[in-house]
Protein backbone atom coordinates (compact mmCIF):
# COMPACT_ATOMS: atom_id res chain seq x y z
CA UNK A 1 0.00 0.00 0.00
CA UNK A 2 1.41 3.41 -0.93
CA UNK A 3 0.85 6.12 1.55
CA UNK A 4 2.83 9.01 1.46
CA UNK A 5 2.13 11.16 4.33
CA UNK A 6 1.27 10.74 7.85
CA UNK A 7 -2.71 9.63 8.71
CA UNK A 8 -3.93 12.21 10.83
CA UNK A 9 -6.96 12.59 13.03
CA UNK A 10 -8.06 16.16 14.57
CA UNK A 11 -11.37 16.09 16.11
CA UNK A 12 -12.38 15.52 20.21
CA UNK A 13 -13.40 11.78 19.62
CA UNK A 14 -10.02 10.90 18.44
CA UNK A 15 -8.15 12.98 21.16
CA UNK A 16 -10.30 11.40 23.88
CA UNK A 17 -9.50 7.28 22.59
CA UNK A 18 -5.87 8.26 22.23
CA UNK A 19 -5.95 9.98 25.67
CA UNK A 20 -7.30 7.33 27.60
CA UNK A 21 -6.42 4.24 25.60
CA UNK A 22 -3.22 4.78 24.63
CA UNK A 23 -1.79 7.49 26.78
CA UNK A 24 -3.22 6.70 29.64
CA UNK A 25 -4.45 3.42 30.53
CA UNK A 26 -2.26 1.69 27.67
CA UNK A 27 -5.00 -0.54 26.42
CA UNK A 28 -3.84 -0.06 23.13
CA UNK A 29 0.23 0.38 22.76
CA UNK A 30 0.12 2.80 20.27
CA UNK A 31 -1.82 5.56 17.81
CA UNK A 32 -1.30 2.97 14.84
CA UNK A 33 -2.43 -0.02 17.26
CA UNK A 34 -5.80 2.31 17.68
CA UNK A 35 -6.01 3.00 13.83
CA UNK A 36 -6.14 -0.55 12.93
CA UNK A 37 -8.44 -1.51 15.60
CA UNK A 38 -10.54 1.05 14.20
CA UNK A 39 -10.10 0.50 10.67
CA UNK A 40 -11.48 -2.76 11.56
CA UNK A 41 -14.38 -2.42 12.95
CA UNK A 42 -15.60 0.13 10.25
CA UNK A 43 -14.59 -3.10 7.82
CA UNK A 44 -15.96 -5.30 10.00
CA UNK A 45 -19.42 -3.47 10.02
CA UNK A 46 -18.95 -2.35 6.72
CA UNK A 47 -19.43 0.91 7.32
CA UNK A 48 -17.49 4.89 6.96
CA UNK A 49 -18.12 7.71 8.26
CA UNK A 50 -16.65 11.20 6.95
CA UNK A 51 -13.56 12.56 8.39
CA UNK A 52 -14.37 15.83 10.58
CA UNK A 53 -11.65 18.76 10.73
CA UNK A 54 -11.77 20.44 13.77
CA UNK A 55 -10.72 23.50 14.07
CA UNK A 56 -10.05 24.11 17.66
CA UNK A 57 -6.73 24.95 18.59
CA UNK A 58 -6.63 22.95 22.07
CA UNK A 59 -7.56 19.74 20.42
CA UNK A 60 -3.98 17.84 19.53
CA UNK A 61 -4.29 15.77 16.25
CA UNK A 62 -3.73 12.14 16.75
CA UNK A 63 -0.77 11.18 14.45
CA UNK A 64 -0.47 7.58 12.92
CA UNK A 65 3.38 8.31 11.57
CA UNK A 66 3.68 7.38 7.59
CA UNK A 67 7.42 5.35 8.66
CA UNK A 68 5.37 3.28 11.27
CA UNK A 69 2.58 2.33 8.95
CA UNK A 70 4.96 1.44 6.17
CA UNK A 71 6.56 -0.78 8.37
CA UNK A 72 6.25 -4.19 7.51
CA UNK A 73 4.28 -5.49 10.21
CA UNK A 74 1.57 -2.51 10.08
CA UNK A 75 1.62 -2.42 6.32
CA UNK A 76 0.46 -6.09 5.95
CA UNK A 77 -2.03 -5.54 8.54
CA UNK A 78 -3.36 -2.46 6.06
CA UNK A 79 -2.90 -4.85 3.52
CA UNK A 80 -5.59 -6.60 4.77
CA UNK A 81 -7.78 -4.42 5.96
CA UNK A 82 -7.92 -2.94 2.63
CA UNK A 83 -8.42 -5.91 1.23
CA UNK A 84 -11.48 -6.73 3.44
CA UNK A 85 -12.52 -3.64 2.66
CA UNK A 86 -12.51 -4.15 -0.44
CA UNK A 87 -14.49 -7.58 -1.57
CA UNK A 88 -16.81 -6.80 1.21
CA UNK A 89 -18.31 -3.56 0.48
CA UNK A 90 -17.01 -1.92 -3.42
CA UNK A 91 -19.80 -4.64 -5.00
CA UNK A 92 -20.06 -2.54 -8.41
CA UNK A 93 -16.59 -3.63 -9.40
CA UNK A 94 -15.86 -7.01 -11.13
CA UNK A 95 -14.14 -9.41 -9.22
CA UNK A 96 -11.39 -9.45 -11.81
CA UNK A 97 -11.21 -5.43 -10.90
CA UNK A 98 -10.92 -6.23 -7.26
CA UNK A 99 -8.15 -8.67 -7.67
CA UNK A 100 -5.88 -6.19 -10.04
CA UNK A 101 -6.37 -3.50 -6.91
CA UNK A 102 -6.05 -5.72 -4.42
CA UNK A 103 -3.11 -7.71 -5.60
CA UNK A 104 -1.54 -5.95 -8.36
CA UNK A 105 -1.56 -2.44 -7.64
CA UNK A 106 0.90 -1.77 -4.92
CA UNK A 107 1.84 1.88 -6.41
CA UNK A 108 -2.23 2.87 -5.58
CA UNK A 109 -2.64 4.03 -9.24
CA UNK A 110 -6.07 2.30 -9.97
CA UNK A 111 -7.26 3.35 -6.21
CA UNK A 112 -6.26 5.24 -3.49
CA UNK A 113 -6.30 3.02 -0.85
CA UNK A 114 -5.86 4.38 2.11
CA UNK A 115 -8.56 6.94 2.19
CA UNK A 116 -11.33 4.29 2.59
CA UNK A 117 -9.88 2.71 5.30
CA UNK A 118 -9.27 6.33 6.97
CA UNK A 119 -13.47 6.28 6.93
CA UNK A 120 -13.70 2.97 8.28
CA UNK A 121 -11.27 4.05 11.08
CA UNK A 122 -13.35 7.01 11.99
CA UNK A 123 -16.45 5.29 12.45
CA UNK A 124 -14.47 2.90 14.35
CA UNK A 125 -13.87 5.46 16.65
CA UNK A 126 -16.93 6.31 16.92
CA UNK A 127 -18.53 3.37 17.49
CA UNK A 128 -15.62 2.60 20.44
CA UNK A 129 -16.57 5.99 22.05
CA UNK A 130 -20.31 5.58 22.04
CA UNK A 131 -19.80 1.79 23.61
CA UNK A 132 -17.15 2.90 26.60
CA UNK A 133 -19.25 4.11 29.47
CA UNK A 134 -16.81 5.06 32.01
CA UNK A 135 -13.40 6.20 30.68
CA UNK A 136 -12.25 7.37 33.87
CA UNK A 137 -12.35 3.72 35.23
CA UNK A 138 -9.86 2.11 33.55
CA UNK A 139 -10.98 -1.77 33.96
CA UNK A 140 -14.56 -0.93 32.58
CA UNK A 141 -12.92 0.94 29.58
CA UNK A 142 -11.16 -2.06 28.61
CA UNK A 143 -14.11 -4.24 29.57
CA UNK A 144 -16.24 -2.54 27.37
CA UNK A 145 -13.78 -2.51 24.70
CA UNK A 146 -13.75 -6.61 24.37
CA UNK A 147 -17.38 -7.08 24.93
CA UNK A 148 -17.53 -5.23 22.03
CA UNK A 149 -14.88 -6.86 20.07
CA UNK A 150 -16.52 -10.76 21.59
CA UNK A 151 -20.34 -8.97 20.48
CA UNK A 152 -18.52 -8.02 16.75
CA UNK A 153 -16.91 -11.43 16.19
CA UNK A 154 -20.11 -12.83 17.24
CA UNK A 155 -22.48 -10.22 15.22
CA UNK A 156 -23.98 -12.14 12.16
CA UNK A 157 -24.84 -9.37 10.51
CA UNK A 158 -21.56 -8.02 10.82
CA UNK A 159 -19.84 -11.17 9.27
CA UNK A 160 -22.30 -12.46 6.90
CA UNK A 161 -22.92 -9.04 5.30
CA UNK A 162 -19.10 -10.09 3.41
CA UNK A 163 -21.26 -12.68 1.07
CA UNK A 164 -24.03 -11.66 -1.58
CA UNK A 165 -27.15 -14.10 -1.26
CA UNK A 166 -26.45 -17.09 -3.03
CA UNK A 167 -22.66 -16.78 -2.01
CA UNK A 168 -23.22 -19.71 1.18
CA UNK A 169 -25.40 -22.54 0.70
CA UNK A 170 -25.85 -23.71 4.46
CA UNK A 171 -26.96 -27.14 3.29
CA UNK A 172 -23.55 -27.34 2.34
CA UNK A 173 -22.54 -27.10 5.95
CA UNK A 174 -24.75 -29.61 7.24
Amino acid sequence: MEITSDVTFKSAKWRKLADYLVDKYEIIPTYVGLFLLCASIGVCDGKQEEIEICDDPTIREVNCPRAVLLQKYNSDKLDFIFRAYLFSSENDMSVDKKIEIAFRDVEDKLYKKIEPIKMCANYGASVLEKNITDFDNAYTTMEEILNLLKDKSLDSESLLNLFKDGDIEFDDWL
